[in-house]
């Protein structure tokens, strides 16, 4: 996702646990992809317990990936959104 905001906001629920990456890159010139991200921060997930984050930006880029536990999951979400800091 493109960053126009400096912090990335959100929470996390899944059946299993699991870990939440926040990642951010920057473009590369040619392609305007990001070829290299770089790990911000990983928030814990436990199971069933819905789980905010908030983590401040410095890359242009930014995206959250999820690395399940042991368990398959059976139900997944995750809501994201940027903002400036201090608005909520």
């Amino acid at each position: 996702m493109s960053n126009r905001d400096d912090t990335v906001v959100g929470a996390v629920l899944a059946d299993q646990a699991g870990t939440l990456n926040i990642e951010q890159g920057y473009p590369d010139d040619a392609t305007g992809l990001v070829s290299t991200w770089t790990a911000i921060a990983t928030v814990a997930v436990v199971a069933s317990t819905p789980t905010p984050f908030s983590q401040a930006l410095v890359a242009p880029k930014w995206r959250l990936r999820y690395v399940n536990g042991a368990s398959a999951q059976g139900t997944f979400r995750v809501d994201a959104k940027t903002t400036a800091a201090g608005d909520s």
